[in-house]
């Protein structure tokens, strides 16, 4: 992935209008999301930091190179793997197919898993003065 691609996946996917909230979160929480993201140079480019000035302000949850990586999201790759390797995926096709349809059939449940386990793992961050972790 290069920066113009991840600017066009937020200027796609970061509309108030395109975002989804899960069933049970109260209406009040809905408009105040914050946006976070790694330090991948990727994300970090000055075209790719505009984009997301742009969009997000000051929603950005910013933190220092080399931190521990915390984003639910990177729970959402795992389940999104673990489905791929199941599903024995032997084409470029066949993987966009089943991405697809994993993603949209993600379960909430799942999702709230991670969310809910997020004190769990800032106590662990916490604990080993900000190093890896299980998690």
């Amino acid at each position: 992935m290069d920066s113009d691609l991840y600017t066009k996946i937020l200027r796609k996917n970061l509309k108030e209008t395109q975002l989804l909230y899960a069933p049970d979160t109260p209406k009040n929480l809905r408009k105040k999301w914050k946006f976070l993201q790694d330090n991948s140079s990727v994300h970090k480019s000055r075209k790719s930091m505009a984009v997301v000035e742009e969009l997000v302000g000051d929603r950005l949850i910013v933190h220092p190179p080399l931190s521990p990586d915390l984003n639910v999201i990177e729970d959402m790759w795992s389940y999104l793997d673990r489905k791929v390797k199941e599903a024995r995926v032997t084409s470029i096709y066949q993987l966009k197919r089943v991405l697809n349809k994993e993603w949209k059939n993600l379960p909430w449940t799942e999702i709230r898993k991670s969310v809910d386990s997020m004190h769990r793992r800032l106590a662990k961050c916490l604990e080993s003065g900000g190093n890896r972790t299980e998690y």
